[in-house]
């Protein structure tokens, strides 16, 4: 069973590593960054008028990253759906902030996600669609307040 699309505005960023300061406080330099990502998916859960997922979930996210400003039009034109394998951040860390970001919102823990497909590709806009595929048990789950 399919839930709906959802998408995040902005240019994809890779999870960063956390820092810690010289008084051993640790900081998360993309704290203000999953924040505006959390709004987004909290606001459209609620206009799809979805509850937090708590069964296993298979995620499809897509990454569409930004064209190169620096090529000609043309090629430009023809990097478009094509994979980005040279900049932005390895994939792995891509997803991370995505899932991340949707723990406690879209689903109680990022250890529900039992299969995970995504990819990078250029795009004239940059964002992230996410596709979450719920299979065992979803058409008789339970409503969980966040």
């Amino acid at each position: 069973m399919k839930s709906p699309t959802y998408k995040i505005s902005g240019t994809p960023i890779p999870q960063p590593r956390p820092r810690i300061l010289r008084n051993g406080i640790h900081y998360d330099p993309a704290h203000k960054h999953k924040e505006l990502i959390r709004l987004q998916l909290l606001t459209q859960r609620d206009t799809f008028n979805q509850h937090m997922l708590t069964c296993p979930i298979s995620l499809h996210a897509t990454f569409f990253m930004p064209i190169p400003n620096s090529l000609s039009k043309k090629k430009q034109s023809l990097l478009i759906g094509q994979p980005c394998i040279k900049r932005n951040g390895d994939i792995d860390n891509l997803i991370k902030l995505v899932l991340d970001c949707c723990k406690n919102i879209l689903f109680l823990d990022d250890a529900q996600v039992f299969s995970l497909c995504c990819m990078k590709l250029y795009a004239p806009t940059d964002f992230v669609r996410t596709e979450f595929y719920f299979i065992y048990g979803a058409e008789n789950e339970e409503k969980v307040n966040p």
